[in-house]
């Protein structure tokens, strides 16, 4: 997930469904409290990288490539919360489950975010399944999603 905010989509996300695990990169931890209370109320399921998340999520899977591979069943980017949104789906596509998963793209409404929607379905990388003034959602099509 690319931006936690006030962490209203990680409460959902992580109250979805038991087990699964939320990594946030985000620069913009506007509720600290929440994130605590997330943290306390899901132990091990919430991970925050703060940073740019141009830059969080490259850095976080080249320093993790020893570990087993993060697969992403569902991606979220929140197109307010980054300067590149396409920055963040190209970076997202490499590590998304294949062939199942999501990706979801909110703020669909500001210029910046639907011109990096509209690149990432005419590059390939997702093939877009509904769209909406606020948000759109697709399915990662990019075959390699090894990261390196």
């Amino acid at each position: 997930m690319a931006g936690f905010g006030v962490g209203h989509s990680s409460f959902n996300i992580l109250t979805a469904r038991p087990g699964v695990v939320v990594h946030s990169f985000s620069e913009d931890l506007n509720n600290r409290w929440m994130f605590m209370f997330l943290r306390k109320k899901f132990p091990g399921r919430i991970k925050v990288f703060y940073g740019d998340s141009s830059d969080s999520i490259p850095v976080y899977f080249t320093l993790n490539q020893r570990l087993p591979t993060l697969r992403c069943d569902m991606i979220v980017v929140n197109g307010k919360h980054t300067d590149s949104p396409l920055n963040d789906i190209r970076n997202f596509a490499r590590a998304a489950s294949q062939p199942y998963n999501i990706i979801v793209v909110d703020d669909m409404y500001m210029e910046n975010v639907r011109t990096a929607w509209s690149a990432a379905v005419r590059d390939g990388i997702v093939r877009k399944m509904l769209t909406c003034e606020f948000w759109a959602m697709g399915v990662v099509i990019q075959r390699n999603n090894l990261y390196k």
